[in-house]
């Protein structure tokens, strides 16, 4: 399961190029949270077939999240604040690895695995129906 999602993350970062260049950056990043909705909501189900295969899938969405957004970031900062916004960056990246699985913990604790990986795709969605009313 976890070999199928690195060779899933690794494809998706060799074909980024190409992807972007199709799609272009912020389409891809909505691919991407598309993908990790949906590929979350099949884990969810409990079929252990399913479970695997929408895990390793799930590697679409960080293949494509983490370098399209260092390129954004890149393209949104001034040259001489680059190193800063990349640290920044970094770090928000590494403090939603920790908060992500801290505040599940307790929704698994209280309702079940299920449940937690349903309620991880709310603020996903909600993103995503902002983008397409608000902010265009």
């Amino acid at each position: 399961m976890f070999v199928g999602y690195n060779i899933v993350v690794l494809a998706t970062r060799f074909l980024l190029g190409r992807i972007i260049e199709h799609v272009g950056k912020k389409k891809t990043l909505i691919i991407a949270v598309l993908n990790s909705i949906c590929m979350v909501t099949l884990l969810s189900l409990g079929n252990p077939t399913i479970f695997i295969i929408s895990f390793s899938l799930l590697g679409i969405s960080l293949g494509l999240v983490y370098p399209t957004g260092a390129m954004l970031l890149a393209e949104a900062v001034d040259q001489t604040n680059l190193n800063l916004a990349n640290s920044l960056y970094l770090t928000m990246w590494d403090i939603g690895c920790f908060i992500g699985p801290f505040t599940s913990s307790f929704i698994v604790i209280a309702l079940g695995i299920p449940v937690a990986l349903v309620t991880s795709t709310i603020l996903p969605l909600i993103i995503l129906i902002l983008n397409f009313t608000l902010w265009r």
